[in-house]
């Protein structure tokens, strides 16, 4: 049914879940309904007409919407009017569109959410409405033509591509680092350079940001720490000097911090945000001429 709750009582209901303590509110079995009320309201509050300035208000109502459980958001009744509202945007509104290539660390394999907590969605946090980022990251692909799952095989290599970007990051390495791929290891600077060159050519004209690969803990995946940081970001960053792309030092950025590790290998929603702040920090901040004349 339609959540067409007027808004006081909703803000009364959530006064009111707010007082309990957790075990009270582990006794409430339809809470979603709450959540999915308060998100239909903000949707609801969205203008008819959209204008440049609604950018924000748009953006917090989809992070509101993809926050929801499933369940919470088949009693969102009103999603239509919040893709109409985007549609609308992006028709008067230029974009910086970024493509994150990558895999299951881009994907935001084991964090609460990916949808809101994987890096690139963090990222569009940090960045706000001027930017659309948008998740390419494929599970366990590699960059090496000759790895176990290429990422070049990937409908997702397609898909970055006709996104028509206007930044590419690419972090393609940990996958690579397994033993059974590293021993073509001496083929990754060509298959970089190609991937790169490949981006580089679409009509679009992107920058192309490499990022080195965070570092590896104790896993049960077989990718140690000496090949990742001892050897693949040390390629990295000779690559992407070579090819004249800035680099985002996510290995650095993530040495000592096991903490912000779920498995070793992949981030917890922590270590998607310390990598999110990489790539706006170090890399996007930086290039402030380039998304002047972008935009």
């Amino acid at each position: 049914m339609p959540l067409s709750y007027p808004r006081c009582p909703v803000a009364d209901a959530r006064d009111a879940y707010d007082k309990l303590t957790l075990s009270g509110r582990a006794l409430v079995p339809n809470d979603y309904v709450l959540f999915a009320a308060e998100v239909e309201l903000v949707i609801a509050g969205l203008p008819q007409t959209i204008a440049a300035s609604d950018a924000a208000a748009i953006l917090a109502a989809r992070q509101g919407y993809d926050g929801l459980t499933e369940r919470a958001k088949q009693e969102v009744d009103n999603l239509d009017i919040l893709e109409k509202a985007e549609r609308d945007l992006e028709a008067i509104r230029p974009t910086i569109r970024i493509a994150c290539v990558g895999d299951s660390i881009t994907r935001g394999a084991l964090a609460s959410n990916p949808d809101t907590k994987s890096y690139p969605a963090q990222l569009q946090s940090i960045l706000g409405a001027d930017f659309a980022v948008k998740n390419f990251g494929v599970g366990g692909s590699t960059l090496l033509k000759k790895g176990d799952k290429p990422y070049w095989d990937q409908p997702a290599f397609l898909e970055s591509s006709a996104f028509s970007p206007d930044i590419v990051i690419i972090m393609l390495g940990t996958n690579d680092a397994k033993p059974k791929n590293w021993i073509y290891k001496a083929e990754y600077a060509a298959d970089m350079t190609a991937l790169v060159n490949h981006y580089r050519a679409l009509e679009s004209s992107p920058v192309v940001y490499i990022a080195t690969s965070p570092a590896a803990y104790t896993n049960t995946l077989s990718i140690t720490d000496a090949v990742v940081s001892g050897e693949l970001a040390v390629m990295q960053k000779e690559i992407a000097a070579s090819l004249g792309c800035q680099i985002l030092d996510v290995n650095a950025a993530t040495q000592g911090h096991e903490e912000w590790f779920a498995d070793g290998i992949h981030p917890n929603d922590d270590g998607y945000r310390a990598i999110a702040e990489v790539m706006a920090a170090a890399g996007l901040d930086h290039c402030d001429a380039t998304l002047s004349s972008i935009r």
